[in-house]
């Protein structure tokens, strides 16, 4: 239940700091990952929150980044107001992100990530 406190002690009490979130190994699975209909949403979710999981456990923080994931995402929900064309432009950027931070130590994972994002951008998604 809430409580009435003067606007002084309020002020003055300190948030305690949120525990460092664990950023775990993204995990891939041939299934998962080919096994989608990537003309739904739910699938299309699915391969932008895996391309972020891989890009950040392989890269430092970018706050470009979720920018660059929520464009891919708003264009793909609105494809048949702003066409394919305007999904294409969202990807590229993202690809690009991608192949700048690919080495040989995250080869996999960024590939797998790169078949992702070509499968959003190029599955027919109008119904």
């Amino acid at each position: 239940m809430g409580q009435v406190i003067a606007l002084k002690e309020y002020r003055g009490r300190r948030l305690p700091d949120p525990e460092p979130v664990s950023i775990q190994r993204p995990r891939f699975t041939a299934g998962d990952v080919w096994g989608r209909d990537y003309t739904e949403e739910e699938a299309i979710l699915y391969g932008v929150f895996k391309v972020r999981d891989a890009l950040l456990y392989y890269t430092e923080y970018d706050p470009g980044l979720d920018r660059l994931l929520l464009d891919v995402l708003e264009a793909a929900y609105r494809l048949e107001e702003l066409g394919q064309g305007h999904l294409r432009r969202c990807v590229t950027p993202l690809k690009e992100h991608i192949l700048d931070h690919m080495d040989e130590t995250n080869v996999k994972h960024m590939k797998t990530a790169l078949i992702l994002l070509d499968l959003i951008e190029k599955s027919p998604t109008y119904k």
